[in-house]
């Protein structure tokens, strides 16, 4: 069980590093552009960002059982 609580600390360290780098490069990336943060942004932006919350929540039940 120590291990599993380990392993899950691990990957939300990882987790959380990944979406803090997604963010830093989507808002980044995107206000080079001269239409900054239109409405195709902020879709892709939040379909991402709920696939990344959506996959913790897999991993969640992934390594609680």
């Amino acid at each position: 069980m120590f291990e599993l609580k380990k392993n899950f600390k691990l990957y939300i360290a990882a987790w959380a590093i990944l979406l803090v780098l997604f963010n830093i490069v989507s808002f980044a990336s995107q206000s080079a552009y001269e239409d900054n943060f239109s409405g195709g942004f902020w879709v892709g932006y939040l379909g991402v960002t709920v696939a990344f919350i959506g996959q913790l929540v897999a991993a969640y039940f992934a390594f609680k059982d």
